[in-house]
């Protein structure tokens, strides 16, 4: 049976001289693998329907949802161009479409996630540029999973963040925020939170658009400690390979 879907590659391996094996990710059918014969040929008509970052309308001869499946055709539907100018765009794209990649399931309707990961795609086009960019990403990635980080209150005591009077700590155990002496009391492992970095991280929460990313300026210290928390919330919640992300961070910071 053949079947149509919406598409953006999540990998491209060579296979053989002239074929490709593509992992996608389809709006209508989750997670995909097809082989594209005779994609690398140089008059295949496949040549520039499909490429990272790109939205294609794929045709594949459906099977039982597993293993590789067979390409029929392929069209480009959007080009975003700025991924292939700028290693800076291209770098932040590579970083969302590796984390979308390892939360997705295989073959599930993914329609939402699909949706998410076009927007998230078309924003990094224009302000992925910028470290500050990847914080905001991973805080609205949380959110979207169902882990976004608790910040108004202790997570152990209850206390309300305006109430607190100890140094505040950041645990990913106790997702988010909680107060130095309880975490002490309770032997929680937490990380030092500045109120400043508590700020920024409530002020990307809560921005709808990446805009602010752009004109946000961090210091080393903010930039350091902002870093050090989310990549512990990542990786205890979603289960990011943070070398991938430390590569992403410290090359966009330059």
């Amino acid at each position: 049976m053949i079947v149509k879907a919406r598409a953006i590659p999540l990998g491209i391996t060579p296979f053989g001289n002239t074929s490709h094996i593509v992992h996608w990710l389809t709006r209508e059918y989750g997670r995909v693998t097809t082989i594209i014969k005779g994609a690398q040929r140089p008059k295949s008509g496949f040549v520039g329907q499909y490429d990272f970052f790109d939205t294609s309308e794929l045709l594949f001869y459906a099977r039982n949802k597993e293993g590789v499946m067979t390409t029929k055709e392929c069209y480009r539907l959007t080009h975003r161009a700025e991924f292939h100018r700028s290693w800076r765009h291209g770098l932040a794209a590579s970083y969302i479409t590796r984390t979308i990649r390892s939360v997705m399931p295989d073959f599930l309707e993914a329609s939402e996630i699909f949706d998410y990961y076009e927007e998230m795609l078309n924003y990094a086009q224009e302000y992925g540029g910028r470290a500050t960019f990847i914080f905001w990403f991973e805080l609205q990635l949380l959110e979207y999973q169902g882990h976004t980080p608790q910040l108004k209150h202790c997570g152990i005591c209850g206390t309300a963040f305006e109430k607190l009077t100890d140094r505040l700590r950041f645990s990913s155990a106790q997702g988010g925020l909680v107060e130095a002496r309880c975490a002490q009391f309770r032997e929680i492992p937490a990380l030092p939170l500045d109120k400043d970095v508590l700020a920024i991280i409530r002020m990307l929460q809560q921005a709808q658009t990446p805009r602010s990313t752009h004109i946000t300026k961090l210091t080393e210290r903010q930039f350091n400690q902002l870093s050090h928390l989310l990549g512990h919330f990542m990786a205890h919640h979603l289960n990011i390979d943070p070398a991938i992300r430390q590569i992403a961070l410290t090359s966009l910071e330059v």
